[in-house]
């Protein structure tokens, strides 16, 4: 079985750091590069579920599934 990874990119914020979050399970807070490599992914699930949130206001993505 090969490694599962996914590569994220979002624009549309300012905010100085973004958290980032899979199946609805927080997995990073970042400063806001506007991309994100998630080489973490060890599930045996062929999907998962991605947004992006700014850090200090209840401002988020729409969720993307991403199909390995």
């Amino acid at each position: 079985k090969g490694q599962k990874w996914a590569e994220l990119s979002w624009v549309g914020t300012e905010a100085n750091s973004v958290r980032i979050f899979r199946d609805g399970s927080e997995l990073a807070v970042i400063d806001n590069a506007g991309s994100y490599s998630d080489d973490s992914v060890n599930n045996p699930t062929k999907s998962a579920v991605y947004k992006v949130c700014e850090v200090d206001v209840a401002i988020c993505s729409n969720e993307v599934e991403v199909t390995f």
